[in-house]
This record gives structure tokens, C-alpha cells and sequence, in this order.
């Protein structure tokens, strides 16, 4: 007999919280957010509707980097329920690059804020930032020193 694990606090509090602004959304329909959001249907409607079953967590990031994306919201504030200008701030400078670079690093924004914050890490910052300052402090070759 399977026995079903009810989902991490952690991970429905999010899934929670997407809910939420999904169904703020004029016209809420599942088949055209999904199409708005470029998720499959099936994983979005199982998120939205189906509270009883395991989230699945990598998607549930791709949820949350699309609705930061799509809608300009505040990724921190969907991951723990608390805004932060500033990461809205830089989540939507990034959410700006069209680009497959752009979207590669609202995600790994996204990832690793929502590592730090699930794991509780605090020391940590996320990977996105990290290479900023690198580039921001680290000479190239045949640069001037600043």
C-alpha cells in the first residue's frame, strides 16, 4: 500500500502563494496561463487544483521564475512571503534580457534564493549576483586597473 507524504510547509506556503496570484489573474483560465507562463498544463493544473499530491519543486521554481518574468513580481515575496525591493528590483533588470542568458540567470536568481532560503543558509548569495561582482571586481586580462 503507498501511503502518501503530505507536501514540505516550505514548499506549499510557495505553492500557496502562486495559487494566489494565479487566481488574482482577470480571466483566470489554466490553459491560457499556462500558455502566458510556457508551462505544461498537466504540472500547472496538478500545482493549482490537486493540493493532496507531491509538489514537484523544480517546477515549481520554473513556476516562479515565470510568474517574476511574465508578471514583475517580486520572487523573494513568492518564495517567503516577504517583499524585498531590492531582489524585486534586480529580478526585474534581469527579467528585461530577453535573451536565453537572461532567462538562465532569473533562474538561477530564483534557484538560489530559494536554496538559501529553504536551507537556511545565510551566508550564501546567489549565484547570479556572485558572477556580477566578479565581473564588477576581477580585471581582465589586459584591462586597466581601475
Amino acid at each position: 500500500m503507498f501511503f502518501h507524504q503530505p507536501n514540505d510547509t516550505f514548499d506549499e506556503a510557495i505553492a500557496e502563494r502562486v495559487r494566489l496570484v494565479i487566481s488574482r489573474q482577470p480571466g483566470h483560465r489554466v490553459d491560457e496561463v499556462a500558455r502566458s507562463l510556457s508551462v505544461p498544463l498537466d504540472a500547472l493544473r496538478r500545482l493549482l487544483q490537486d493540493s493532496d499530491q507531491p509538489i514537484d519543486t523544480k517546477f515549481l521554481i520554473q513556476v516562479v521564475v515565470s510568474l517574476v518574468r511574465e508578471s514583475g513580481i517580486d520572487p523573494k515575496w513568492l518564495l517567503n512571503g516577504h517583499y524585498d525591493g531590492a531582489m524585486h528590483r534586480r529580478a526585474l533588470l534581469i527579467g528585461e534580457d530577453p535573451s536565453l542568458r537572461g532567462v538562465q540567470t532569473l533562474h538561477e536568481l530564483v534557484r538560489d534564493e530559494y536554496k538559501r532560503l529553504r536551507y537556511g543558509n545565510a551566508w550564501s548569495i546567489p549565484r547570479a549576483i556572485a558572477q556580477s561582482a566578479h565581473r564588477f571586481f576581477v580585471r581582465q586580462p589586459g584591462e586597466r586597473e581601475r
